[in-house]
């Protein structure tokens, strides 16, 4: 995969991240997450903060959606707008906002070796993305479980849209490829249902 040009955030820009992120987690907002290079935004509540990633519990059009792990590397602001009020307020209103929580399954953030390995200890399917800032090229999208983790990059078994485990080695994929990784979403719980064991290599 062709590593794709990434804007270096300077020392204040990711400070103000940071500090943006630790209010939003702190008062317990959703925020809209802007990403460098052209990439889609993402929505959520800040849980934890690494050294190198965040954990967001996701949300979409009004229901939270599973965990989402973002590297801070990658974000140019965590905003809380209008619109993100009005979404709290609908989650309030709801009675939703206790939902929003740290998954049972630690995950560790202080980089992507160590988030890998923690979440390789769990059973569920996780959602792997390499998005691409070419809009003309697709992104790289992955459904499956990490069944290696080396310094520079993870091992993953991937299932097919029937949820069949694809027939063919784990695909490698590096770290400074990685855009996000998503769990505990109605698509992945749903797949997890109908997979089997994953095979062995």
């Amino acid at each position: 995969m062709t590593k794709r040009p990434t804007k270096k955030p300077t020392a204040t820009a990711r400070a103000s991240v940071r500090r943006a992120l630790q209010r939003a987690l702190r008062l317990r907002h959703s925020v809209r997450v802007e990403r460098y290079d052209g990439l889609d935004n993402v929505y959520g509540f800040p849980l934890a903060i690494g050294k190198e990633l965040v954990l967001l519990h996701y949300t979409k059009d009004f229901d939270l959606d599973g965990y989402v792990v973002l590297p801070l590397s990658q974000i140019a602001e965590a905003t809380l707008s209008a619109v993100q009020k009005f979404f709290d307020r609908v989650l309030n209103d709801r009675g939703d906002l206790r939902r929003v929580q740290l998954p049972k399954h630690e995950v560790a953030l202080d980089t992507w070796i160590e988030c890998a390995r923690s979440l390789a200890a769990t059973p569920q399917l996780l959602i792997v993305e390499c998005e691409n800032r070419d809009s003309s090229i697709d992104a790289t999208f992955y459904l499956g479980t990490i069944v290696a983790v080396s310094d520079d990059s993870m091992a993953m078994c991937d299932v097919d849209a029937t949820a069949e485990w694809h027939d063919k080695p784990p695909a490698e994929i590096p770290y400074i490829d990685l855009t996000w990784i998503r769990f505990g979403d109605v698509y992945s719980r749903t797949f997890r249902k109908y997979v089997d064991t994953p095979p062995s290599y």
